[in-house]
């Protein structure tokens, strides 16, 4: 069984062999943050390919939650059924959210890119790692996003392995600009002026502004 079809075989629970995994944090220093992440390794399996999972927008933790006070544990749960299917899971905290520090909060020293050049630290410092395998990435929304570049982003760094998998979850099917108009749109509670103001904004950013 390839990689991709083992990872689709664990999402979708498909007569998988349960393994027992130990779980450990790891802390990874990169330019301006201090990243921190939940490595869970199954017990018992040699060399285990790995699975790096990237969370979608906004202030989601590790474990798939976010600040509102609704507790999903999406994530954890998915690391749960890939781990039991013989996979070791990556699951970081965003920088600035959760256990990842970030040393500037300011909102314009956060961009697409740090949130792209984290993800490819995280997938450098995995494939340096001698007990585990092939590399493979789960990106949630956003995420999705930040993996595909982080996947395309050539690595310098000695001891790195190519992604051998990438799997987007509710990924966007359409240009940025287009999806915030219809999530805007979307929510009733979202005054005329707003959506109107975002659309203004949303123009001049595409007007290079």
């Amino acid at each position: 069984m390839n990689i991709q079809t083992g990872i689709l075989a664990a999402v979708l629970g498909l007569g998988m062999s349960a393994a027992q995994a130990s779980s450990r944090e790891v802390t990874l220093a990169v330019p301006s943050a201090s990243l921190r992440a939940t490595l869970s390794v199954p017990e018992g399996v040699a060399h285990p390919p790995v699975v790096l999972i990237l969370a979608g927008s906004g202030p989601t933790d590790r474990d798939g939650n976010g600040p509102s006070g609704l507790s999903t544990d999406v994530y954890r749960k998915l690391a749960g059924a890939l781990t039991a299917a013989g996979y070791a899971v990556l699951r970081p905290d965003k920088r600035g959210v959760g256990s990842s520090a970030a040393t500037d909060s300011r909102e314009e020293a956060l961009t697409f890119s740090t949130y792209v050049q984290d993800a490819h630290a995280w997938l450098t410092w995995l494939g340096q790692q001698p007990e585990l395998g092939k590399v493979a990435v789960i990106g949630h929304s956003e995420g999705a996003l930040v993996g595909l570049a982080a996947c395309l982003e050539p690595s310098t760094s000695q001891g790195a392995e190519p992604v051998g998998a990438y799997v987007s979850l509710a990924g966007a099917g359409d240009n940025i600009a287009d999806t915030l108009r219809r999530q805007l749109r979307a929510n009733p509670a979202n005054p005329a002026a707003l959506t109107s103001e975002a659309d203004r904004i949303i123009a001049s950013l595409r007007g290079g502004q």
